[in-house]
């Protein structure tokens, strides 16, 4: 059982993880939840060996630079965050489909769903 801080946050323990989907409290080895069935992906790449892939060659633009590995572990972090690789790629997916047929770029987007958010806030109060 999670014990409750002085400041009342959880105190998963040692062992523990919390899932973001359902917010049970789980073992830190779970690779799924046993509550929702989320996935987890792989964090720890330091017992992983490295694969070195060359970057795909394009034509008629500069090669892409491989991506750091701060920025793939905020990409997992991101993916992990939104029940799991396919749910966050559906969603990146769905924010560019919304950019392309709308015109806004995703920071307009933003503003206007914070917009809508604050109407419906104030009609439920």
């Amino acid at each position: 059982m999670a014990k409750k801080s002085s400041a009342g946050s959880v105190v998963l323990g040692r062992g523990r993880k919390l899932c973001p989907a359902c917010e049970k409290i789980i073992p830190a080895r779970a690779t799924q939840c046993p509550h929702c069935g989320h996935q987890f992906l792989r964090q720890n790449r330091s017992r992983v060996r490295p694969v070195r892939v060359p970057p795909f060659p394009r034509l008629n633009q500069a090669s892409r630079a491989v991506p750091k590995p701060e920025a793939e572990d905020k990409v997992i972090e991101f993916a992990n965050q939104h029940g799991g690789l396919k749910a966050a790629m559906r969603l990146v997916d769905d924010v560019l489909r919304l950019k392309a047929e709308s015109g806004l770029e995703v920071e307009s987007i933003q503003s206007e769903l914070q917009r809508l958010d604050k109407i419906l806030t104030n009609i439920q109060q």
